[in-house]
């Protein structure tokens, strides 16, 4: 650090940072478009060592572009930690480098996924028995669709119990979490309004773990899709123990099959299909009633030869239409009914009861469950009757 008078006579600290450090910054950043010109040309000068940043300046910067202070004052870059996750995305689209509001919510996420695979342990918890167990063994699909409905208890026509979207993925959700995957959901980054999650760029994620593994929903999703991708991460979660071994495009595509195969199985459409006049009323009103979106629906019936490609188009440019008037769920309503709807109920149990048994202090219990006070620690707790 070195020190220069500023306008009022007192001396102002300066950051000698590493050029380095900077262009790391600026590449792991998506938000340097958000610079203004003033800003722009400080940061030229910086990058040539032609004039330091402030203290000040450094902070201000670090904040504009979502890098944490501390990396922009390291000497020399930090080497990038691969993101161990399955992340699905829209078309399946290979994304070679994640923004940094995906990286921000993947390690919240695994922060998460840590503190709950330690708690488990500590009590004594087994591994999940069903992680990677088709491993290596894909070639049959209709087995592994089997066994997720058996794992789920998961009946062919469970939808029926169910009137609408948001009370089908509450009801797979908890299933899922009665299995000990941790199931959580966002349409921002952590709580920050201000930084939306990109569904062009992901959908899902999943964290692996054999303790404790953890299932993120792009928020900004449709119903359907969300529902959709709940169980394609759940799928990933048997047929793997390691992100890095589902990474192809082969892969998503055997697991979109077999979550296609559980929520829409062949038998059950051909029980539906009464040869409509109006095909694309039918694929909408039944989309609706299987809790599937429509476009996802018009596949499965393309793919049995019950529809033709262009009415399958049609359908594709209507979701697209939709998909653009689509305002986000999670925006809106009651904060906490929000955070909670959020927040993976087992976790949020976890969390408060090692809370209250004096386990864990106040103040990480705030960060896991990220709120910033306790009336709203307390008002999670009244709200899970804890």
């Amino acid at each position: 650090m070195n020190k220069r008078k500023g306008v009022w006579g007192m001396q102002s600290v300066t950051i000698d940072i590493n050029p380095l450090v900077l262009e790391w910054a600026i590449n792991n950043s998506n938000y340097t478009s958000r610079l203004t010109p003033p800003e722009y040309k400080n940061l030229q000068k910086w990058l040539t060592k032609e004039k330091l940043p402030t203290l000040n300046q450094l902070q201000k910067f670090s904040k504009r572009i979502n890098i944490p202070f501390g990396y922009l004052v390291l000497q020399e870059p930090p080497e990038d930690d691969l993101i161990k996750t399955d992340y699905r995305t829209i078309n399946n689209a290979v994304m070679n480098k994640p923004s940094r509001d995906l990286v921000d919510t993947i390690n919240d996420m695994e922060q998460k996924m840590l503190w709950m695979r330690e708690y488990r342990i500590s009590i004594g918890a087994e591994p999940l028995p069903f992680v990677g167990m088709f491993e290596g063994n894909v070639n049959n699909p209709n087995q592994i669709v089997k066994q997720i409905r058996k794992i789920l208890d998961l009946p062919i026509h469970w939808y029926s119990n169910h009137p609408d979207y948001n009370s089908a993925f509450n009801f797979l959700k908890a299933r899922i979490e009665d299995t000990g995957v941790l199931v959580m959901k966002n349409g921002v980054v952590i709580n920050n309004t201000h930084r939306p999650l990109d569904i062009n760029e992901f959908r899902a994620f999943l964290l692996f773990d054999e303790f404790a593994p953890l299932i993120f929903i792009n928020n900004k999703d449709s119903q359907g899709a969300k529902i959709f991708s709940l169980i394609h991460e759940f799928t990933h979660l048997l047929t793997s123990r390691d992100s890095n071994v589902i990474t192809a495009v082969d892969n998503e595509i055997i697991c979109n099959k077999i979550t296609a195969d559980v929520l829409m199985p062949k038998e059950l459409l051909l029980e539906l299909w009464q040869y409509p006049d109006d095909q694309v009323a039918f694929i909408d009103r039944h989309a609706k009633k299987l809790k599937v979106s429509a476009l996802a629906l018009a596949k499965r019936y393309y793919d049995i030869d019950k529809i033709d490609y262009a009415t399958y188009q049609k359908i594709y440019e209507i979701s697209i239409q939709n998909y653009k008037k689509k305002e986000d769920d999670g925006s809106g309503g009651n904060h906490y009914n929000t955070k909670k709807s959020n927040l993976s109920e087992t976790f949020a149990k976890a969390v408060i009861n090692s809370t209250l048994e004096g386990q864990l202090l106040h103040d990480e219990a705030f960060r896991l469950l990220n709120v910033s006070h306790s009336t709203a620690f307390n008002k999670l707790m009244e709200m899970y009757n804890l």
